[in-house]
């Protein structure tokens, strides 16, 4: 009859589902070699999946992988490469736009003094140095006498300068290390490359004691360290029984002990001084 319109449904196939909501914007954290990503769920109904894509600058970015979730680690990314990050919901074969893109740059942590080789001196103080591309805000520096064996701590938690100022004191190590890491992602790290000396300090040589009247007079040839502040002589009745007598300046190479009681033995002993370290 007149008046009458006749309604065509739309059709029902899979062919004809409408495009997928996009996701929200991935966040990203950072550890070494490694970006985690996560982003929030379209309001659409039959999302089965995501598509994540990555590049190095927002308009080159390409798939590289899928998730059934709204995450996903990306292990392929390189230390002090920043990368774009987006993400596609996904239905089969079906894609939604693409989201907006999140800006990481994976951390780099590089050790670069002492990096093997160098000879440094019980007593002295060196700068140690790294450098960091990404953001790394407090690190731990510690040194190993073992060739990593075992470490020791200089500091646990130092804002990240790129240098941290070491006095060496003994022992002394032919098989010395230093690394460095990130407080808050301790694989953020780095490591000198080979092991440098830790020199000990050089004792005085040529000890010699010539007998006075109720005294006795000390020689010695100079320690060969470096930055040597003075000699402490020691004195005692036996050779377990000694003391400190007295401490005498770095370019001091004789002293002459008096009041001393004849018919007595005496022994002597001379430390080398470098800052205080012995």
């Amino acid at each position: 009859p007149r008046g009458v319109q006749r309604i065509r449904p739309w059709p029902t196939s899979s062919s004809m589902t409408i495009q997928h909501a996009v996701p929200s914007i991935p966040t990203a954290t950072t550890n070494n070699a490694q970006v985690s990503l996560a982003w929030l769920a379209p309001v659409a109904d039959n999302v089965t999946g995501y598509v994540v894509f990555r590049g190095t600058s927002a308009s080159t970015v390409v798939e590289i992988a899928t998730s059934a979730t709204t995450s996903y680690v990306d292990n392929t990314a390189v230390n002090g490469t920043t990368y774009f990050y987006a993400v596609k919901s996904a239905s089969g074969s079906l894609r939604s736009g693409i989201s907006g893109t999140v800006e990481v740059t994976v951390p780099l942590l590089v050790v670069t003094s002492p990096n093997g080789g160098e000879m440094w001196q019980v007593g002295s103080t060196h700068a140690i140095t790294w450098n960091t591309v990404g953001t790394v805000a407090t690190v731990a520096v510690q040194y190993s006498l073992n060739n990593g064996g075992s470490w020791l701590t200089l500091s646990s938690s130092t804002t990240n300068t790129g240098s941290y100022s070491w006095f060496i004191q003994n022992p002394g190590s032919t098989e010395a290390l230093v690394r460095v890491y990130d407080v808050t992602r301790p694989l953020v790290m780095d490591m000198s490359n080979s092991v440098f000396t830790i020199v000990p300090i050089a004792p005085v040589t040529g000890l010699t004691v010539s007998a006075l009247v109720n005294g006795a007079e000390l020689q010695w040839h100079l320690s060969t360290s470096a930055g040597v502040t003075s000699y402490e002589i020691y004195h005692g009745l036996t050779s377990g029984t000694l003391s400190l007598l007295t401490t005498v300046s770095s370019s001091t190479g004789s002293y002459t002990h008096t009041g001393l009681s004849d018919g007595l033995s005496h022994y002597y002993a001379l430390r080398t001084v470098v800052n205080g370290q012995q």
